[in-house]
């Protein structure tokens, strides 16, 4: 068979045309290309546990930025400098959120997020700022319904002096409305929260509109472990009803961070009470959030490439795309002189 094979087709045709397909594969493959292979969407959609033990957390396809305050500083605070708008990260939304902040805080100001925690801050609003200067550098505002003037406010974009346009908002609500149907609605009133949520996203993407944020993404809701829920919880909890409030996050047009689910749901160790993961398991949550909102501001554009993921690589030199178009239009013309 596979001599009859090369009697139709000569082996150096083959060979050429198998080059020429490698080619261009390489071409579309490795070209910059933001859609192909920077690496955003594989961020932001999963990944795994490459050492559980040690909570080291794997996009698909790509390598994570470690990030510490001077990387978020910089990312912050470029162009507008601190205490301008656009130089913090606005978080709303319940206590699942509130985690975020906090791990958030602590790559800002260490001291005084631990002190905040402390406090006893439960159902208030919380903030931090940059150390030795009076901008803002993360804000959280509770709203476990997703319903207080404040929110609509940032869903509008309607910002003024008290509360100044973030660069970063971060939101997520659900396992309140499951705790009290009877006040916010049950997965009705949270279905209509969310969509009032992709309908002021669509019309701020119009071009006459006001900016909600440089970058906006909701939180899924939090995957509960129901042996650790006290009695309370677990009546209520129901993480099929979790797993349908997700599933509809997905179907919107919304930018959910469903890595977080994947986080959750593979590592029920690293959580308590059932609801609330530990501060470790959260900051390594909220690195993967910067990684997909800083890493174009913090990484030098210069090789060696230490991270891969949310990243534009730099077109090819000169040189090699010169003999990349070479060798394609070589090619044909050997199959031609060949074939004569």
């Amino acid at each position: 068979m596979l001599g009859s094979l090369t009697d139709r087709v000569p082996l150096t045709t083959a060979a050429l045309t198998v080059l020429a397909l490698s080619a261009l594969y390489a071409l579309a493959r490795f070209s910059p290309s933001s859609r192909i292979h920077n690496h955003c969407q594989a961020l932001q959609a999963g990944g795994w546990w490459a050492d559980a033990a040690a909570l080291v957390w794997q996009p698909q396809g790509c390598t994570l930025k470690q990030y510490k305050y001077a990387d978020v500083a910089r990312c912050l605070q470029r162009p507008l400098g601190a205490g301008a708008n656009g130089s913090y990260a606005l978080f709303v939304g319940d206590s699942t959120v509130r985690n975020k902040f906090y791990a958030w805080a602590r790559l800002i100001d260490p001291d005084l997020a631990a002190q905040s925690e402390e406090d006893g801050k439960v159902h208030a609003d919380i903030s931090v700022r940059w150390p030795g200067e009076p901008g803002v550098a993360a804000m959280f505002h509770w709203d476990p319904f997703l319903s207080s003037n404040t929110t609509a406010q940032v869903l509008r974009g309607a910002y003024n002096e008290t509360l100044p346009q973030p660069r970063v908002l971060l939101m997520g609500a659900g396992t309140w409305f499951l705790r009290r149907p009877a006040e916010s609605g049950g997965t009705v009133g949270w279905r209509r929260a969310i969509d009032t949520a992709v309908q002021r996203l669509a019309a701020s993407r119009r071009p006459d509109a006001r900016a909600i944020a440089d970058h906006v993404y909701l939180s899924p809701v939090t995957h509960v472990v129901p042996d650790k829920l006290t009695p309370e919880r677990r009546a209520v909890l129901d993480p099929e009803a979790i797993h349908w409030m997700n599933a509809y996050l997905q179907a919107a047009d919304l930018p959910v961070l469903s890595s977080w689910s994947d986080m959750e749901r593979t590592r029920p160790d690293a959580t308590l009470d059932g609801l609330h993961y530990s501060r470790a398991f959260e900051d390594v949550a909220i690195n993967v959030l910067l990684n997909r909102v800083c890493n174009r501001d913090t990484i030098s554009p210069r090789p060696p490439f230490r991270t891969t993921c949310c990243f534009e690589y730099p077109p090819p030199v000169r040189f090699v795309t010169a003999y990349a178009a070479l060798t394609l239009l070589l090619i044909p013309a050997l199959l031609y002189v060949r074939a004569r």
